[in-house]
């Protein structure tokens, strides 16, 4: 992008000092949220800590990138991965790479995951949907053949709250999953458009991740 852009990296325990390779998971902000506010409100190195110690999730390395409408996609591809891979210990497998987000970033790891699926194995929403205009026309890849990607896709996971602002829509997008034989995985909670039920789908899908 010929300019510097920040992000941050959560490590496992273990990381420093050891020579493992671990899957990634990038985990992407929302609308008026900056690279840091995954780990300062969603509390996500806290949340995947507790989870490894507990034996619930697997070690991995968390990616959390400033998420940006007007390169979006291609600065993920092109720019950010390619980064994490050369300084990190990860394992640079589709299986062993995650994306999800929250509301716009919710949007944009469907976007980004849907369009590189030979890059993300496990692609989740939360509090976010792509419009049956937009499934439609950018991703026949995903529902022309609805068998393959079933066998493709590791984890599709959609999670909403029921007074959120975007519920209608979330659903929608859902039932249009379903209608095209996209198989998914689902969570309905109490509760709107916030970062209590943020963090509460990071807890429910990094325990699903690499298993």
């Amino acid at each position: 992008m010929k300019t510097l852009r920040p992000l941050v990296v959560y490590t496992p325990p273990g990381y420093h000092g050891g020579s493992d390779k671990y899957p990634v998971f990038y985990l992407i902000s929302g609308t008026t949220d900056t690279e840091e506010t995954w780990y300062r409100v969603g509390r996500a190195n806290f949340i995947v800590d507790n989870l490894i110690a507990e034996k619930k999730a697997v070690p991995m390395i968390v990616v959390m990138p400033y998420g940006n409408t007007m390169t979006g996609t291609p600065d993920l591809i092109e720019s950010i991965i390619p980064y994490v891979d050369a300084s990190y210990r990860t394992i640079p497998d589709r299986e062993k790479r995650a994306i999800a987000g929250f509301s716009r970033g919710g949007g944009q790891s469907l976007f980004a995951g849907f369009t590189n699926t030979d890059m993300f194995a496990w692609i989740c929403s939360y509090s976010a949907f792509l419009s049956p205009e937009v499934f439609e026309k950018y991703f026949k890849n995903i529902y022309a053949d609805p068998d393959a990607t079933n066998k493709q896709l590791k984890l599709l996971w959609l999670g909403v709250g029921d007074e959120d602002f975007l519920y209608k829509n979330a659903v929608t997008f859902n039932d249009l999953l379903k209608e095209k034989k996209i198989e998914r995985k689902t969570l309905i909670t109490s509760g709107g458009h916030t970062w209590m039920n943020a963090r509460h789908y990071l807890t429910e899908t990094a325990q699903l991740f690499f298993k």
